[in-house]
């Protein structure tokens, strides 16, 4: 029983820990196409700007 009760607690931690983890991981790959998405807007619209005012 003991052994099982242990088990359980470490198996709990160790989820805690891995959907901390995913979170994390989420969290800054939406930063990342946020960021890269917006630089993508900005060379597009320096470009665009470029190409009209000739």
């Amino acid at each position: 029983m003991k052994l099982d009760d242990k088990k359980k607690k470490v198996q709990m931690k160790y989820r805690k820990k891995m959907m901390q983890k995913k979170e994390e991981g989420e969290n800054n790959s939406k930063k990342v196409f946020v960021i890269s998405a917006i630089l993508f807007l900005l060379i597009l619209v320096a470009y665009w700007g470029r190409f009209i005012s000739i």
